[in-house]
């Protein structure tokens, strides 16, 4: 989608939350966000190397302080995107273009042969963790992705999703439990009666490494 020069263009925060672990793609991931076509962008990254906890309150902390630049400045939309994901260059106006006030693109979770959506069906599944039995949510099937605008009943991630400043009206911070904040943030969006729409038709690159999840798992569980 491209808007032609008259087109009021609402302003948009780039949050980008990360750390020195995913610096091994930082070169590509910088170059794209550089590269983004659309025309009235900031982007603002937080650092949670130096904050204390575990992974969760590390990254709800620094999602938190996204939101705080957000709030103090004249933007309209919310454009969350984690450091292992390159997305199209067009990825703002065409999720803009929706008009919904959440609405993320697809990209792929898990490890080599066993990756699927980051798209959440709603159902769970237990799992046993170090003889704990764990709760998760169940993914779709990317066979049933069929390229179009679709509900996402358990939310979608936060690694590359449009926010409307209107639903931060409603949610003053994000917060984690058992799980991290994106999961959190879906459930009391949809509790307030937004919506979690996903494109399935734009498909990002996720990087994500077997390493970097063990770690994060190793700190969690």
């Amino acid at each position: 989608m491209i808007f032609p020069s008259s087109y009021y263009l609402p302003k948009v925060l780039v949050g980008i939350v990360t750390y020195k672990g995913k610096d091994y793609c930082k070169e590509e991931f910088d170059k794209r966000v550089k590269a983004l076509t659309y025309e009235n962008y900031d982007v603002f990254r937080v650092w949670t190397d130096d904050f204390k906890g575990n992974s969760r309150n590390r990254v709800t902390e620094g999602y938190n302080i996204v939101l705080e630049k957000f709030r103090g400045g004249n933007y309209e939309y919310l454009l969350t995107l984690e450091a292992d994901i390159i997305p199209p260059r067009y990825i703002i106006e065409a999720l803009m273009q929706h008009h919904e006030d959440i609405v993320s693109a697809t990209y792929m979770i898990g490890f080599k042969n066993n990756r699927h959506p980051c798209i959440f069906d709603g159902s769970k599944f237990k799992r046993e963790i170090d003889g704990k039995w764990k709760s998760f949510l169940n993914t779709m099937d990317a066979k049933d992705l069929n390229g179009e605008l679709i509900h996402a009943p358990g939310g979608s991630g936060l690694g590359c999703c449009l926010i409307k400043r209107k639903v931060f009206d409603s949610i003053s911070k994000f917060r984690h439990e058992q799980a991290h904040n994106d999961t959190y943030f879906h459930k009391d969006a949809q509790r307030l009666g937004f919506k979690s729409m996903v494109d399935t038709g734009i498909i990002c690159k996720h990087y994500g490494t077997a390493e970097e999840w063990q770690k994060i798992i190793a700190t969690n569980f």
